[in-house]
């Protein structure tokens, strides 16, 4: 079972999810910049970005975990976390000194309660949590544990 789990996960779940994060990484990224294109040169840009990103990360990972990788997992951690903080910061501030409480008044109008909704909210957090599972594949990197 735990062989058949291995071979699932290296062959196709976690190629496709990094495709898909490189390609909304594009997406995210191409919105950012502002840049306008037509349909046929923003769907080649972005599928371009995606697959630039996927060399980038696969030659990061040829160098050792301990010296490169480590710093940019690190790196790429703190802006994660800064970015969070940017946005609640955001928040409260327009909510306490802006009293732009109107977004607030029906919280949950619009709001979908079908059960195959709620499923896939779960499913997509639990998506989130899901980096312990690859936790073992740098193991061997690890010098002297305590």
């Amino acid at each position: 079972m735990a062989f058949a789990f291995m071979c699932i996960g290296c062959t196709i779940n976690y190629p496709a999810t990094l495709a898909v994060q490189a390609q909304t990484f594009a997406e995210y990224m191409f919105q950012g910049i502002g840049l306008e294109l037509d349909d046929t040169s923003a769907f080649w840009a972005k599928k371009l970005m995606g697959f630039a990103l996927i060399w980038l990360l696969l030659f990061m990972n040829f160098f050792s975990l301990k010296t490169f990788v480590s710093r940019f997992q690190i790196a790429a951690s703190i802006a994660k976390i800064a970015a969070t903080g940017l946005v609640i910061g955001t928040g409260f501030y327009m909510l306490i000194f802006e009293a732009e409480t109107k977004n607030l008044q029906h919280p949950f109008y619009g709001s979908h309660w079908n059960i195959g909704a709620i499923v896939s909210a779960l499913f997509s957090c639990l998506f989130a949590y899901d980096g312990w599972d690859i936790l073992n594949f740098g193991a061997e990197e690890i010098e002297k544990p305590k």
